[in-house]
């Protein structure tokens, strides 16, 4: 053997090289320590250390084997890195080997082995209840610990003092070697293993980071400062599709272009110029933009991002959605402006009943004391037909009264089968003498009977006044006012063309499937009206005219009465392109033309009735009250009037059994109609009652929500009517 200094350098540094590459290799294997299939690297890890095991033993530096004898190091790595099992099967592996070699060392060789392997298991057992990886500290006393017992098997070596000498001599070069020998080679190891430790943490910090910007309610988009894409959440994904996320790699303008609109890019550079100016993060609203066919609110947030130096690097945009939150509040102005209608409709049908009561009520006077004067001038002609005026003028009124009601939502108006050719028709007329010559006014109604259940005289107001609506929006020059008589059977086509929400549409409501209606269309060239017009058309009070030519008034009663025909409107209007307003009624296809109107409640009552029975009538309405009673006497019944319900009351007590009938007003001063009725039924059960009220939903609603009501009418009433309605519940013909 060459024993100059650079062979035992050489030699050396070959053994050394030897175990690195094969520590080397180990640390390869080791890489997937969590794999699943565990039994392969521990076997791989045995094979290793076997394998170095053997090339130690078979090429051993002599002399300097006991030097530098690398099985005692290798056995207390494989202990701490690989464990137990590990350990044995290199243990077993060298042990049988040196067994089988012989020579001088045959005892105390495989007695060092089980001493080196005792101490490592015993290291091993009292750290890995730490949960701690080894240090170079403990690999050093480890070293220590196993070279400190090797004398005990140099015990089985023949007792010479040559051997002897050798022997002390290299146990005290080993107290050196060994432990840093296995500092040196578990040092490589622990390096690798705090390589992997940190890629394993970079790759968890960049899934944990990655997870986080992914779920963030936000859109996040960085871009580098060459402006190339470097990142986007699934934010962008989740709205606009997988195809967004291949932008990323590409130049940041292409994606601003492809999601954002065209206006956009100006304010973005500025955005950036800005924060580059600044270093502060800049922020802008965009409400309500088209962003790839999805209209959505943004507030976005430009900032840098710098590294630990404070150098910029790149570019971050946060966009914060509004979207939900601009909707809410949307829906909360809607619900505001909802509200205030609720309110003021409340308070114009509140003002209107009250109005619609006390005309009522004036009515009832003068019809009565006009048809009284009627028929006491039947020798006086020429006076008499004054009277008549009088009355024909009181009718009138009543129409009026009617529409008064509307405003309340009062249904009391009546209705019967009318055909809608006739109520066009009488429009028509009312028309030509309204509108001025430079409207042309045209109607195409077709052949087909259009019948539906209500009011011709209600029908034709509402026409003319869209008509008129109509010709206004012409500004005085010269343009057409069309009026088109369909029918429609709705289905989902007619749904989608007719009734489908659209920027230029005011829609009332959608109808069910398969229901037949009428459709009459006013159509206009006008100017049109923009989308908020559009908006508040509808509402009481406003109006386009001016203070002097407009109430305000005319569509709101348009919009009431269809709600009350449970009917539905539809108005299609753009600046320029004039105005189509369709209105859609329930047709009665199962109706006659020549069907007989059905009877009103007066057209059944005789107008000459009469009796002798003993009548009390109660109105607080002092004109009211003389009507009926003086009525009443005129035709032969014996009348007791009271203005005070709380009088009246008193004297029925008195005398129960005296009154035939009780005729009573609703709303009186200290008692209502209807509490005064059942205080009297108690004190006489069976009195015929009748209840006559100024509010029209009361006499509708009167027969089936009052119990101690036999009869409810609504003012106006004749005398003679109420007479006839006297006769008639005496005699039965109207039930109690």
């Amino acid at each position: 053997m060459d024993l100059s200094a650079i062979g035992i350098a050489l030699s050396m540094s070959k053994h050394l090289a030897a175990l690195v590459c094969g520590i080397a290799a180990y640390c390869w294997v080791r890489r997937d320590r969590d794999d699943p299939d565990n039994w392969r690297r521990l076997a791989a890890e045995s094979l290793l250390f076997c394998l170095m095991t053997a090339y130690s033993i078979a090429f051993a530096l002599r002399p300097f084997g006991l030097l530098f004898d690398a099985r005692f190091i290798l056995l207390p790595i494989a202990m701490i890195f690989s464990g137990p099992l590990v350990a044995t099967i290199v243990f077993l592996f060298g042990l049988g080997i040196r067994i089988y070699l012989g020579g001088v060392a045959v005892y105390s060789g495989p007695a060092i082995a089980i001493m080196t392997f005792a101490a490592s298991l015993w290291w091993w057992r009292r750290f890995n209840g730490t949960g701690k990886s080894p240090t170079l500290y403990d690999l050093f006393w480890i070293g220590v610990l196993t070279t400190l017992i090797r004398p005990l098997g140099w015990l089985f070596l023949p007792w010479t003092e040559e051997i002897l000498t050798a022997v002390f001599k290299a146990w005290l070069a080993l107290m050196v070697v060994n432990p840093l020998a296995i500092m040196a080679f578990g040092s490589l190891i622990l390096w690798d293993e705090r390589v992997r430790e940190t890629d394993r943490e970079d790759r968890d910090d960049e899934a944990r980071f990655q997870t986080v910007i992914d779920n963030l309610p936000l859109f996040l988009a960085i871009r580098s400062l060459d402006g190339t894409l470097s990142l986007l959440n699934r934010r962008y994904q989740d709205l606009f599709g997988p195809e967004v996320m291949g932008f990323v790699g590409r130049p940041h303008p292409e994606f601003r272009a492809y999601l954002m609109p065209p206006e956009y890019e100006a304010m973005a550079r500025e955005d950036e110029a800005k924060l580059l100016q600044t270093g502060q993060p800049v922020s802008r609203y965009l409400l309500d933009i088209d962003m790839r066919g999805q209209e959505r609110s943004l507030c976005l947030i430009t900032f840098g991002i710098h590294d630990a130096d404070h150098v910029l690097r790149g570019i971050g945009t946060i966009g914060v959605d509004l979207t939900e939150l601009r909707e809410r509040e949307k829906q909360t102005v809607l619900l505001e402006a909802e509200l205030m209608q609720t309110a003021k409709m409340e308070a114009i049908s509140q003002l209107s009943r009250g109005v619609a009561h006390d005309f009522n009520n004036l009515l009832v006077g003068i019809i009565g004391f006009a048809g009284f004067l009627r028929d006491d001038l039947a020798d006086q002609p020429p006076i008499r037909r004054h009277a008549e005026r009088i009355l024909t003028i009181c009718e009138r009124a009543k129409s009026l009264v009617q529409q008064i009601e509307t405003f309340g939502g009062a249904e009391r108006i009546e209705r019967q089968p009318i055909d809608m050719h006739d109520v066009l028709n009488e429009a028509r007329d009312v028309l030509r003498s309204r509108l001025p010559p430079t409207t042309e006014l045209a109607f195409d109604l077709g052949d087909d009977f259009a019948c539906l259940i209500a009011n011709d005289d209600q029908m034709s107001r509402l026409i003319v006044n869209l008509c008129i609506n109509a010709s206004d929006a012409l500004n005085g020059g010269p343009g057409r006012v069309t009026v088109r008589l369909t029918f429609v059977t709705i289905t989902p086509d007619v749904i989608e063309a007719r009734f489908a929400p659209r920027p230029t549409r005011r829609v009332s409501g959608t109808p069910p499937l398969a229901s037949d209606l009428i459709c009459v269309e006013v159509r206009d060239t006008g100017s049109g009206m923009d989308q908020a017009t559009l908006a508040q058309m509808m509402e009481p009070f406003f109006t386009t005219k001016g203070r002097r030519e407009g109430t305000g008034l005319g569509l709101w009663i348009v919009d009431g009465i269809m709600h009350a025909y449970r009917g539905y409107y539809v108005v299609d209007s753009e600046v320029g392109a004039g105005t189509t307003f369709a209105l859609y009624l329930p047709r009665e296809s199962e109706m006659q033309p020549d069907s007989p109107a059905p009877a009103t409640p007066e057209a059944t009552r005789p107008a000459n009735a009469s009796g002798a029975e003993r009548v009390l009538v109660v109105d607080d309405q002092q004109d009211v009250l003389d009507v009926f009673a003086i009525g009443l006497q005129r035709v032969g019944f014996e009348t007791s009037a009271f203005s005070d319900p709380l009088g009246a009351l008193e004297a029925f007590r008195l005398k129960p059994e005296f009154w035939d009938v009780v005729v009573t007003d609703q709303l009186m001063p200290g008692m209502r109609g209807t509490e005064l009725l059942a205080r009297l039924r108690q004190l006489r059960p069976g009195l015929r009652t009748i209840v006559c009220s100024g509010f029209a939903e009361f006499a509708s609603d009167a027969p089936t929500a009052m119990e101690h009501v036999d009869l409810a009418l609504a003012k106006p009433i004749e005398p003679a009517v109420l007479a006839g309605h006297i006769r008639a519940l005496l005699d039965g013909e109207v039930s109690a």
